[in-house]
């Protein structure tokens, strides 16, 4: 794996690790300020769940919610070669995970009969996937009871495709990057 840079776990049990980053054309790491305040604001509720990191790239928030006390991650990643580096980083860190290279666009082909309390979104900003993937996990009933949500996107995008019933529990912004949290209803 060549990779140019790092990227550091915040906290947890593998608080300050470093692990490779490949680079890859479109990949963006969540920045370490949002994940901090994001899992600040998930502290209360992380520990035991059962976690879907869909569109992972770096796979970085899914790793961070397995060293804060996730019973599991599923890693959902279309690029091969980031689905690799994942699974190299979860087995270097013994991490409870399964890393699935899947197009997200049709991720209820191979998250049949799975339930997430958590779900994490942060697709390519330009992608259109965030009402696909929305919908996917709507239809395919893969929300646990009280399930969180977490959404990023550019400051420039209007977020018209969260459902009116969900209700937005966090909201903030830093540069560039809006991010959400909303509780499942």
């Amino acid at each position: 794996m060549s990779a140019q840079s790092s990227v550091r776990i915040i906290g947890g049990s593998w608080r300050g690790r470093k692990l490779p980053l490949l680079s890859e054309a479109g990949l963006r790491p969540t920045p370490d300020r949002v994940r901090e305040t994001l899992f600040n604001w998930l502290m209360p509720t992380i520990v035991g769940t059962i976690v879907l990191d869909a569109c992972a790239g770096s796979g970085v928030l899914g790793i961070e919610a397995l060293s804060r006390g996730a019973s599991k991650v599923f890693f959902i990643e279309n690029n091969v070669k980031l689905c690799s580096a994942i699974r190299k980083m979860c087995g270097v860190l013994e991490a409870d995970a399964e890393i699935i290279q899947h197009d997200v666009s049709k991720l209820n082909l191979v998250l049949t009969g799975k339930k997430f309390d958590l779900v994490f979104l942060d697709p390519p900003y330009q992608s259109g996937l965030y009402s696909e993937v929305i919908a996917q996990l709507i239809e395919g009933d893969h929300f646990a009871k009280k399930a969180l949500m977490y959404i990023e996107t550019s400051t420039k995008s209007v977020v018209n495709f969260v459902p009116k019933s969900w209700l937005k529990l966090r909201s903030k912004t830093a540069g560039h990057v809006r991010y959400e949290v909303y509780q499942i209803a």
